[in-house]
């Protein structure tokens, strides 16, 4: 998978459609790359706060990847689920994995619901890459460190969490 956070449309200067496509192609050439398998565009956490003439650029983008053979398949992170459900509703021969937070403590609608975002991603045939699992490392009671005197059973909660995790159909990876 390919993602350069620093040539993306979380910066103003990264937000057209020529610009991606420069950012992109300098990834692949200092990663000695001909393609990627999966393009991954980062947005604003909060995704809807590009303006639709960003989100036409950046969908122009990885569509130009898919079709120039550069990216088998493109997606896009965000923490906003109602404006992913409706980007995937809009360009479902676009994107076709969307990465968004996960963890043990996530509250996911009945995957029966036909309104929710699992119900339309399984529609589009979108593959979901679930992350921060630990919630921010909010879900210990320790630091991290080496040693640390809630190692053990910070250990045992992530292990937890993990299982928990990967036990949910809504998650593909």
């Amino acid at each position: 998978g390919y993602s350069w956070g620093h040539t993306e449309v979380r910066f103003p200067e990264w937000r057209t459609f020529e610009k991606l496509k420069q950012g992109f192609q300098d990834g692949l050439k200092t990663a000695g790359q001909e393609y990627v398998d999966l393009w991954r565009i980062t947005c604003h956490e909060q995704s809807q706060k590009h303006s639709e003439g960003e989100v036409e650029e950046m969908i122009a983008a990885l569509d130009w990847a898919k079709k120039a053979g550069k990216a088998r398949f493109t997606g896009i992170s965000s923490h906003n689920r109602p404006h992913i459900k409706m980007l995937i509703e809009k360009y479902p021969k676009t994107l076709d994995v969307i990465v968004t937070p996960f963890h043990a403590k996530t509250e996911v609608k009945a995957l029966e619901d036909e309104s929710g975002l699992w119900a339309s991603m399984k529609k589009m045939d979108v593959g979901w890459f679930g992350i921060k699992p630990f919630a921010s490392n909010s879900l210990f009671k320790g630091d991290s460190s080496p040693g640390n005197r809630h190692a053990e059973a910070d250990n045992r909660l992530a292990r937890l969490a993990i299982r928990s995790i990967l036990c949910n159909p809504a998650i593909t990876a």
